[in-house]
């Protein structure tokens, strides 16, 4: 017997700036049902696998207009129907990620080892580094005439970068900023190197 039709279906643009879609149901009374599907458009379903599951971010969305379903299921074979289809809006991303946590500089033996922890935000792609003399002038740290940039990847939560050059004596300052999809920046998080 497939599950009765998902009931409380609603789905809402980010209004914060992201390109961002909530999608919300009311949970299944059937015991049986372990997961919902979730369509848009004509792309293949998003399992939601939690039979507890009441909400769903779908994070990314290009923007412009975009359709959504849902149907709830026993089993991938055993499903209900889907729901009524409703349209949603999504905007441009622009709002600019949060910065890497735990940024941290220390001298090693083979240069000055940058480290710190992933952005919060889901949509970072990379990080990029600066280095300066002064706060206020900080430029892109350059690794063979290129921006040193490290590309974020999915498992990771710890980054590390080693700055091979020599440092002159005085203040040395890095910054790293994380990047989204949309090329929204975060704002510079610092660190300053003493060199006597």
């Amino acid at each position: 017997v497939p599950p009765e039709v998902v009931q409380g279906f609603t789905v809402a643009s980010d209004l914060t700036g992201e390109n961002d879609v909530t999608i919300q149901w009311q949970k299944s009374e059937d015991a049986d049902v372990t997961g919902y599907f979730i369509y848009r458009d004509n792309d293949p379903p998003i399992n939601a696998e939690n039979r507890s599951s009441t909400v769903f971010r779908d994070v990314n969305v290009t923007p412009g207009s975009h359709t959504y379903t849902i149907e709830a299921y026993k089993t991938p074979l055993l499903r209900s129907k889907r729901s009524s289809v409703l349209s949603v809006v999504v905007s441009q991303d622009t709002a600019p990620p949060k910065p890497p946590e735990r940024f941290a500089i220390a001298p090693s033996g083979d240069g000055v080892k940058l480290t710190w922890n992933s952005s919060p935000s889901r949509d970072v792609v990379r990080f990029q580094l600066f280095f300066g003399k002064s706060p206020t002038a900080l430029n892109p740290l350059l690794v063979d005439s290129s921006p040193a940039i490290v590309l974020f990847e999915s498992n990771k939560v710890e980054y590390e970068f080693i700055d091979r050059r020599r440092l002159g004596v005085g203040v040395s300052i890095y910054a790293i900023e994380a990047i989204d999809e949309a090329d929204n920046r975060s704002k510079q998080v610092t660190q300053t190197l003493h060199i006597f």
